[in-house]
């Protein structure tokens, strides 16, 4: 099943228990991946949930078993009615 989050402390609280941290990617966003792989672009969760929050991110996952898949990117618009 898929679900989404737009609080950065939960994707904080998500990451940690897998083991991932904050880092940029060399396109300028932010990604989640294994803690200590690539240093030199590591970020602050401090600095993650700013860019998340000005950048009005999402994260989207699948938490099911054997099955995560996760992905960070703009919000979606809700649908106007």
């Amino acid at each position: 099943m898929r679900f989404v989050s737009v609080d950065p402390s939960f994707v904080r609280r998500w990451a940690h228990r897998r083991g991932l941290a904050p880092h940029l990617s060399s396109r300028g966003g932010i990604v989640l991946i294994p803690r200590g792989a690539h240093p030199a672009a590591s970020i602050s969760w401090e600095e993650f949930a700013g860019v998340f929050t000005v950048e009005a991110l999402a994260f989207s996952y699948d938490d099911g078993a054997g099955d995560e898949r996760w992905s960070i990117g703009p919000r979606l618009a809700p649908p106007r009615s």
